[in-house]
Formats: C-alpha cells, sequence, structure tokens
C-alpha cells in the first residue's frame, strides 16, 4: 500500500466531505455531540489531574470544530494537515483555538509540554499509527491524560482488503492497548461501545496516563 499516496487521497476526500456536511445543515447536531463529549472528557480529566488557565490541551485531527472547541479551560491547540483549507473555507472555525497546519507524526511541541492530548477517530487515518502514539508520549507531561477513540474491528476482518478511501488501518480493541502499553502509557478507563455506523466496526475509546 502507497500510504502517502493513499493519505493525500483521503484528505481530498475529507475536503469534499466537511463541504457537503456544512452546507447541508447537518452540522448543528455534530456539534451537540462535540459539546456533550467535551463535557464528559472535561470530567474524567479532573479525577486525575488539575487543570487551569496555563493547561495546554491538544487535539489531533480536529477538522472543522470538534470536542476540543467547546473546552472550558486551557490553552486550546489543534494540529491537522488541512487546517488551513478549513480557516478559510468555513467561518465558523473557532478564532480563539491555535490551529496549527501538521501531521499527527510530527507534533510542534517541545518534550513533556502538553496537558491533555484527544485523538478521536483520528488514529486510522494517519499514515503511520506508531509514530502517532510515540509522538503523543513524548510531548506529554508526566502524568497527563490521553483520550484515544477509534473504530476497531472483529479479528477475522484485520488481513481482509481494505478498500475505504479514508480509513487506513484496521485495529482491534487489543491492538490498540497493545499499542498504548508499549509507550507506557497506564489505561485509567476503557469502554467498547455497540452500533458504530460502520459495518461490522464498534467504537472503542479509553483515557491513559502517562507515569
Amino acid at each position: 500500500m502507497d500510504i502517502i499516496k493513499k493519505h493525500k487521497e483521503g484528505l481530498e476526500y475529507e475536503k469534499d466531505f466537511w463541504l457537503n456536511i456544512v452546507h447541508q445543515g447537518k452540522f448543528r447536531a455534530m456539534q451537540d455531540n462535540w459539546r456533550k463529549a467535551a463535557n464528559y472528557l472535561e470530567h474524567i480529566t479532573k479525577q486525575y489531574i488539575t487543570l487551569d488557565s496555563t493547561s495546554k490541551i491538544l487535539q489531533i485531527g480536529v477538522a472543522v470544530q470538534d470536542s476540543i472547541n467547546f473546552w472550558k479551560i486551557g490553552k486550546r491547540f489543534t494540529v491537522d494537515p488541512l487546517a488551513v483549507f478549513y480557516r478559510k473555507s468555513f467561518s465558523i472555525c473557532d478564532k480563539d483555538l491555535f490551529s496549527i497546519a501538521g501531521l499527527g507524526e510530527s507534533l510542534p511541541f517541545l518534550k513533556a509540554s502538553v496537558d491533555v492530548i484527544l485523538c478521536l477517530n483520528v488514529l486510522d487515518h494517519t499514515r503511520d499509527p506508531k509514530r502517532v502514539i510515540s509522538e503523543c508520549k513524548r510531548i506529554m507531561r508526566s502524568g497527563g491524560i490521553f483520550f484515544l477513540g477509534v473504530n476497531v474491528y472483529p479479528e477475522d476482518l484485520i488481513d481482509k482488503e481494505n478498500d475505504d478511501p479514508i480509513h487506513f488501518w484496521r485495529f482491534t480493541s487489543s491492538d490498540i492497548l497493545e499499542l498504548l502499553k508499549n509507550n507506557d502509557f497506564i489505561i485509567k478507563d476503557s469502554t467498547l461501545h455497540e452500533g458504530s455506523d460502520m459495518q461490522n466496526t464498534k467504537w472503542f475509546w479509553l483515557a491513559a496516563i502517562k507515569p
């Protein structure tokens, strides 16, 4: 698989996807879900670490909007390869966010400088998932919390041909747990949800702490 070529094609797909979603008026329901998710993730975060106005919160792959748009505390950052496109194309983009055009495989932050990282529905879109997790480990402060959400598949579908134009990788929930543990994250909470809108997948999310 030529992952770089496929990734570039996937970015063009993403542009069309968001143009259609926003212009067809489907955005309000998504915003409600992101707002609820932000409240929930903030609540979990405060069980483990103390946040204040100087805390750095990063979301990888935020697109037009996502949960980080509705966080109420801290300095908020986003990294997305289409950040410039989103800012130019949509007036609803949050001007208070520090929005950076870049890849999760090369995060533009110093070592041990970020308190909270959100990576939701992104890892299977990336060129190198292992590198993304390694970068999250590098930039996260000791005691910081990492939220990872991804669609996972049953074991018998992992090795089958994947013709999805934007989800380049397939994981089981065990794959995700192993990936986090191999980077020394401590799993604090994990949940597998039924009813994904993608055939044969389930939504798996977890909260992990960096020692």
